[in-house]
């Protein structure tokens, strides 16, 4: 098998594989299901090839980003569970973040206000880690 070959075969595998993340979106809607922000397929590759990640507090002097967010609830929960959070370093490494909570609140300004509460206490900018954008809900 040539070089040319084997690329060929690999970007069609890559783009079917990128066909079939965008089904499994498609058909999450179908279901009823409300998620914000779904996982971009770019960084989903990015994590799945980083492995198993390193665990850093989200005190970390050296964490400078935060990639993914997410939230989970139930319909008539009064909290959003926090399935997992994944930053950056400053060297570009990803790393599993440790949070201080497990939940956040819906209600009185919804999560993105307890956050910055529990951020404050702890002299985090939740802000400029990113949280807010890296934020994906389902619900």
């Amino acid at each position: 098998m040539t070089n040319q070959q084997t690329t060929g075969d690999r970007e069609r595998s890559e783009q079917e594989d990128r066909d079939q993340w965008n089904d499994r979106i498609a058909r999450s809607i179908e279901y009823g299901v409300q998620e914000t922000n779904p996982l971009d397929y770019d960084l989903r590759r990015e994590i799945d090839a980083a492995g198993r990640l390193d665990r850093v507090d989200w005190t970390d002097p050296n964490l400078a980003q935060i990639v993914r967010f997410r939230l989970l609830t139930d319909r008539g929960f009064p909290f959003w569970d926090v399935s997992y959070c994944i930053g950056r370093l400053g060297d570009g490494t990803l790393v599993d973040v440790d949070l201080p909570f497990s939940q956040l609140r819906k209600g009185r300004g919804g999560w993105k206000r307890h956050l910055v509460e529990w951020a404050a206490e702890d002299g985090i900018h939740a802000k400029r880690l990113g949280f807010f954008d890296a934020a994906s809900t389902m619900a």
